[in-house]
């Protein structure tokens, strides 16, 4: 008995860590795909404003994968799963790069909950 309470607290511990570290967040900034962010790193807040959706669309920028450059000069990749997300996004027509996420950092990725225009 006295060793099930033990283990019961243990998980449960775990648990609560595991929880807050899924704690919701909302950011706002820029969507980047990787290739842009590798050639313009030095100079991303003059790029960010200037990126074309076009270019976050095409195949070869698609697949590298997605960041957000936030409104503070951040820059937090997103998860595989998300960069899924950011990409069925910016294929609306209405979308645009510079949005608003809400979502749960997971280690230094971002995971989108939802994604809007800003």
């Amino acid at each position: 008995m006295k060793n099930l309470i033990i283990v019961n607290l243990i998980l449960f511990l775990f648990a609560g860590i595991g929880f807050a570290k899924t704690k919701p967040v909302t950011l706002k900034g820029y969507l980047l795909d990787n290739v842009c962010i590798k050639v313009n790193k030095e100079n991303l807040p003059a790029c960010a404003p200037a990126y074309k959706k076009e270019c976050a669309l095409n195949p070869a920028c698609s697949e590298s994968g997605y960041a957000l450059y936030t409104d503070d000069g951040k820059l937090i990749p997103l998860t595989k799963k998300s960069n899924a997300k950011a990409l069925a996004f910016l294929k609306n027509t209405e979308s645009t790069l510079k949005v608003t996420i809400a979502g749960r950092m997971s280690g230094k990725y971002l995971e989108i909950i939802s994604i809007q225009n800003q």
